[in-house]
């Protein structure tokens, strides 16, 4: 059975001064807490592919169960690189499945509290809403994902009302960001990894998930990603270098062309498709980056992608052309080319 996973690679283009742009390396894992409570894959309720996972907890307001999906960063990260989160889920029973972003508060390495995003306290116009929504959504449905505006409690404190306690800590991820609380928590707080969840606390509760995004790229989606413990052997190693791959100084109306270099290892591998997204300005897309595998003779663009095979333990030269728009103003622009890649037997 064929296998795949997807590389991202950062890349930039320059026209008057360097910048940089900070790509996501992570590990997820499958997790649960408490009895009766799972975090498995399914074939149901998929928004792509053919997999999403089942998180579900019973009802115990005593323990709280979790089912839950942790995505671990595996170098570090701070909350001022964190933009947005969202995921799709399909919430079959119960309370919507929510987001931990865990932190360590004192910088010593280990995670010792977490800013809680939860559909009930997301939104300061909303807080405390009721009924409680099912079926499919896009993280909170109608309000919304977890980006700057929106509001999270502090684990460690006091879980509500709204407008309760003292103990209750509860900003927008800007305020936290910016240090506007009593905390220590600001923008250079380290986060370790984020936890997306059901529990049980308030009702029996059940949802599908996929699709999970961070900063508007597609970080998960559950399909041929071995989940638990077990990394991605090394038989499916794929490097892309140099990462970022700089096309230095464009002048608009002209193309550039830098080369990517494809090294793969133990296995045979084929690039099944590419994919352009732009993060600073909007010259990274589908009719101004272009690709040739032939060493720049003929160049196709991503939706128009050609199979690559790699074999192993070999290196693949791959050109890539940026034409900048004319008319486009001199500035630093930055995109991302995602490489979906599958074992080739």
């Amino acid at each position: 059975m064929n296998k795949f996973f997807i590389l991202t690679l950062t890349i930039t283009s320059i026209l008057l001064f360097s910048t940089g742009v900070f790509a996501f390396s992570t590990t997820t894992y499958l997790q649960s807490q408490g009895v009766g409570s799972y975090a498995q894959l399914s074939p149901n309720h998929v928004t792509s592919g053919v997999q999403s996972v089942d998180l579900y907890a019973p009802f115990d307001n005593a323990n709280g169960p979790e089912g839950r999906v942790r995505i671990q960063f595996n170098e570090p990260v701070t909350l001022n690189d964190i933009a947005n989160i969202s995921w799709q889920q399909y919430v079959a029973q119960g309370y919507a499945s929510h987001v931990d972003v865990k932190i360590d508060t004192d910088n010593n390495g280990t995670e010792d509290d977490a800013l809680v995003f939860e559909y009930a306290k997301v939104s300061s116009a909303n807080c405390d809403a009721t009924p409680y929504p099912t079926g499919q959504m896009n993280t909170f449905g109608t309000l919304g994902i977890v980006n700057n505006a929106a509001m999270a409690w502090l684990s460690s404190g006091d879980a509500g009302p709204c407008g309760g306690s003292p103990t209750f800590y509860w900003h927008s991820l800007t305020d936290w960001k910016l240090g506007n609380n009593t905390n220590g928590i600001n923008g250079s707080t380290k986060v370790t990894a984020f936890e997306i969840e059901v529990d049980g606390w308030i009702e029996q509760s059940e949802a599908f998930i996929d699709d999970v995004m961070l900063n508007g790229q597609l970080i998960q989606n559950f399909e041929g990603t071995q989940i638990g413990s077990g990394e991605v052997g090394t038989d499916f190693t794929f490097l892309a270098n140099p990462n970022p791959l700089n096309f230095g100084t464009i002048v608009a109306g002209h193309s550039g062309v830098a080369v990517s270099t494809l090294t793969v290892g133990a296995s045979n591998l084929k690039v099944q498709n590419v994919a352009v997204t732009s993060i600073i300005g909007t010259v990274f897309n589908g009719t101004n980056v272009l690709f040739s595998q032939n060493g720049g003779i003929s160049y196709m663009s991503a939706p128009s992608w050609t199979p690559l095979s790699i074999p192993h333990n070999t290196v693949s030269n791959l050109h890539v052309k940026l034409t900048i728009p004319s008319g486009t103003p001199s500035g630093a622009f930055s995109g991302q080319i995602v490489y979906t890649v599958m074992e080739a037997i």
